[in-house]
């Protein structure tokens, strides 16, 4: 009962309120957008995919390329939001595997799974692992990966420190336009974090 008096109370606050039916309004759309079917996605040839790479991984448990096998199973997983099992493959790989960009593919599931999960900190920690680490991916979309976990976070200046920094680094992914109009949009936003 003191905990249905506390939200009662948190609910009558306009700004937590405010944040309290986003949030809602955030897991509904994404409880009822896991149900829709994504365009050029084939549940029913993902679903089959599975038994025959789970197969090939214990038939081939010793040859290099059951790694890949784990990583394409991996992403299937992923596609079919059996996010557990996705990532149960990625840190397989990352445990076992020496090959830097077999442990750069699976570090870059990983981090992508894990934001889909909501885990942003362990997702964060991904994508920085990835910054020390012989890496597939460029410091360019690192940078702004990091920044939109810091930004969905609320904490705009980190946000904006790694969109700076993907601003600084080479490359065409994602576009200087992109970035730009992202760091306008937070530093045109009410403060909000650190």
């Amino acid at each position: 009962m003191k905990m249905l008096h506390s939200l009662v109370q948190a609910f009558k606050l306009p700004d937590l309120r405010k944040r309290m039916i986003f949030l809602l309004i955030g897991f509904t759309v994404f409880t009822l957008a896991r149900h829709i079917p994504l365009p050029g996605i084939d549940r029913e040839a993902m679903e089959k995919l599975v038994p025959e790479l789970e197969r090939f991984i214990r038939e081939h448990d010793d040859r290099s390329a059951v790694w890949l096998a784990r990583l394409d199973l991996a992403r299937v997983f992923h596609q079919l939001h059996r996010y557990e099992d996705a990532l149960g493959q990625n840190r397989t790989v990352l445990d076992r595997v020496k090959a830097p960009s077999l442990k750069s593919m699976a570090r870059y599931q990983a981090a992508v799974t894990l934001q889909a999960m909501g885990r942003s900190e362990e997702a964060i920690a991904q994508w920085t692992a990835m910054k020390s680490e012989p890496s597939m991916v460029s410091e360019r979309e690192i940078n702004w990966k990091l920044a939109m976990l810091y930004q969905a976070g609320q904490e705009s200046s980190k946000a904006l420190e790694h969109l700076e920094a993907a601003l600084r680094a080479p490359g065409d992914y994602p576009s200087n336009q992109l970035i730009e109009d992202q760091m306008a949009g937070l530093k045109t936003a009410p403060s909000q974090g650190s």
